[in-house]
């Protein structure tokens, strides 16, 4: 009788904006980032058009300007989208949560395929 391993499930998350801003400004971060989540086989990290505006909106005020130019944030941002997949963010509008009106989102973990380059 043969017994085979189960295949680990990837657990998906998505990450803040404020995780790229630091792994940009920060070696630390950055080697934490790679190594530690992006690089993690047993995880899988989505990211959406907003997350990635945001990053970008971010990154671009003068207290980042003084610290990284526009040249090493491309830089960075296109070694960390290789490791990334697109999904779409969905509003669930008029949740009522602890009696409260609430906005939910739902990130739809839908892959997106990415242009080859």
């Amino acid at each position: 009788m043969r017994t085979e391993m189960k295949k680990s499930k990837k657990l998906s998350i998505v990450l803040d904006a404020n995780w790229y801003v630091f792994a940009c400004i920060s070696r630390k971060s950055r080697r934490t980032l790679y190594y530690n989540i992006l690089k993690n086989p047993d995880l899988q990290v989505f990211y959406s058009i907003e997350l990635m505006t945001e990053f970008r909106d971010v990154i671009k005020r003068p207290k980042f300007t003084k610290i990284i130019t526009h040249k090493q944030v491309n830089r960075f941002e296109i070694i960390a989208l290789k490791f990334l997949k697109k999904t779409k963010i969905r509003i669930v509008p008029d949740i009522i949560l602890f009696g409260m009106p609430t906005i939910i989102i739902c990130l739809e973990f839908v892959t997106v395929a990415k242009p080859t380059i």
